[in-house]
């Protein structure tokens, strides 16, 4: 990685990290309506579910590792 993207990666990680403290205000904000809110706040209560969703395939086979005498 160039050297001064490097730096402009740790400037953005520093002011991220002062955001999430409250020691700054971010730069902008967004409003999130309708289907994808909705997605949001299930996600928030509900990781796992998602994950079901969106990686199946991975999950099966962490849970087949699991069952005893199974190889994957």
């Amino acid at each position: 990685m160039e050297e001064e993207l490097f730096d402009d990666l740790v400037v953005s990680v520093q002011e991220g990290g002062a955001v999430l403290r409250g020691e700054a205000t971010p730069a902008r904000t967004f409003v999130v309506e309708g289907p994808a809110r909705v997605l949001l706040q299930v996600a928030a209560k509900h990781p796992d579910a998602v994950w079901d969703v969106v990686r199946p395939a991975t999950r099966q086979k962490v849970e087949k590792a699991k069952r005893p005498g199974k190889v994957v």
